[in-house]
């Protein structure tokens, strides 16, 4: 099954959806790739929330959560074809090509550029309270480590994103590799979500 059309070729083109049951541990585990991350099955390495502007007041449009032992968790809103809740599992493999794809678009770098700083004005309405905008929370619980260096015992610190229409924003910079990439990144998670490999769950 393909992850959308943007497979970095430093991976396996695709990232799958597999069938088969892991052993997990509840440390760190480094990647062939020289990534660290938890491969613990209570530990979400990924996790990426899209709330739809159409869909302000009701609940966030769909929540991805990737765990260290391969599973994923997928809620899609009611108001979203295939709604609910739905699981699958990647084999350890998969997983690595997952992390690394978004690792390799720059999601652990990424800094937005904050809007100038001004005294509010009467009459302003803040980013917060704006209802036409797709926002995208994306938190990735992973580091890259030199070869050398031996697995960590502790999950990485979180990197934390809150992004706010990023696919428009990036067609409308195209000279902006940085945000391209991480909608590029976001679009994987997306369409990880929408996999019919994934199956319903209560």
């Amino acid at each position: 099954m393909w992850i959308g059309k943007y497979a970095v070729t430093r991976v396996a083109p695709a990232v799958l959806l597999g069938v088969c049951l892991l052993a997990a541990g509840n440390a760190s585990a480094q990647s062939a790739q020289g990534l660290v991350y938890s491969r613990s099955p209570d530990t979400a390495v990924v996790e990426f929330t899209e709330s739809l502007p159409e869909l302000r007041g009701v609940g966030a449009g769909r929540v991805v959560r990737v765990f260290g032992d391969g599973r994923v968790d997928v809620e899609r809103s009611p108001y979203l074809s295939r709604p609910g809740r739905h699981t699958g599992r990647l084999t350890p493999a998969e997983l690595d090509d997952l992390v690394e794809s978004l690792v390799d678009r720059g999601v652990l770098e990424y800094a937005p550029e904050a809007p100038p700083v001004r005294a509010p004005r009467r009459g302003d309405v803040l980013p917060e309270e704006t209802s036409d905008a797709t926002v995208i929370e994306l938190v990735v619980r992973a580091a890259r480590v030199g070869p050398a260096a031996a697995p960590a015992a502790a999950v990485p610190e979180a990197k934390r994103l809150r992004l706010r229409d990023v696919a428009a924003r990036a067609r409308a910079h195209p000279d902006d590799t940085a945000l391209r990439d991480v909608a590029e990144a976001c679009a994987v998670l997306r369409d990880l979500s929408d996999s019919d490999a994934l199956v319903p769950t209560p």
